[in-house]
């Protein structure tokens, strides 16, 4: 949960660019 947090302060109020990292970390994991 701590990554998905520090995930959306860097990206912040783009939503397109953090469902795009959000989809590349559920690739990682």
């Amino acid at each position: 949960m701590c990554a998905l947090q520090e995930l959306i302060i860097r990206v912040g109020p783009d939503l397109e660019q953090m469902e795009k990292e959000i989809e590349k970390l559920l690739l990682y994991y």
